[in-house]
């Protein structure tokens, strides 16, 4: 794995689902200090489990497991809605369009003229797109797919791609966090544990927290849309 790939997994992949179990974490903590004697039978059944098998083994596998599940939840419920699964409604392919105001159209006439140059792919005009928007969008994201490549070692882009993964993939941690909390909830209702207003209160919390990382997406994938083709302008 590059360094690169390490840094992406790290603060896009890892941190994102860190952050979005604190609260249920927490919570865990919280019921878990009343129970005591269920804590140390969990304690037994975790050292004969990590005399069977490795405890590296063991947390290596879940941390896979829950960030895999974290960006695919994130995909599936915030960015395929957002932005399509073909990619057709990201905001690098927005920016191109002749009909978005995203950029002045002397920017996007030198970019498309580098996009030619550089990969040979030659995106449709204003009456063409105009009469087939779908057809031009494709093209648009197939020219982004290799400007992404073509841009990969430039360190600011890198950056904004780090923020946009850590956004989306919160999103998705969130949801799980949520379901969690819930049942946390649920439970501390008919065996009470601790006062409900804390259960209550966690909910909201992270109810709250998807409207706000809801709107960073959106805007950290302009910020990124307009970096790549900074980058690619530099090449």
């Amino acid at each position: 794995m590059s360094g690169n790939n390490k840094i992406y997994e790290k603060y896009a992949r890892l941190y994102p689902v860190i952050v979005a179990m604190l609260i249920p974490l927490i919570l865990f903590v919280i019921i878990g200090s009343t129970l005591s004697s269920t804590y140390l039978k969990l304690d037994h059944i975790w050292n004969v489990i990590i005399s069977i098998i490795p405890a590296s083994l063991i947390t290596a596998a879940l941390g896979y497991g829950v960030k895999l599940v974290a960006r695919s939840t994130s995909k599936k419920l915030f960015q395929f809605p957002l932005f399509k699964e073909d990619e057709t409604k990201m905001p690098s392919t927005d920016y191109l369009l002749w009909s978005t105001n995203l950029a002045s159209k002397q920017k996007k006439q030198l970019i498309r003229k580098k996009i030619k140059q550089i990969i040979g792919l030659e995106l449709l005009d204003e009456c063409q797109e105009s009469q087939n928007e779908n057809e031009a969008r494709l093209l648009i994201v197939d020219a982004v797919a290799q400007i992404r490549e073509k841009t990969r070692d430039n360190t600011i882009l890198f950056n904004y791609l780090c923020s946009f993964g850590f956004i989306r993939n919160f999103l998705g941690a969130n949801v799980w966090a949520l379901l969690i909390t819930i049942i946390c909830l649920i439970y501390n209702f008919f065996y009470p544990l601790i006062p409900i207003e804390i259960t209550l209160g966690a909910v909201l919390l992270i109810l709250l927290l998807f409207p706000v990382f809801y709107i960073f997406l959106k805007q950290t994938g302009r910020e990124y849309a307009r970096q790549l083709f900074t980058a690619f302008m530099e090449l």
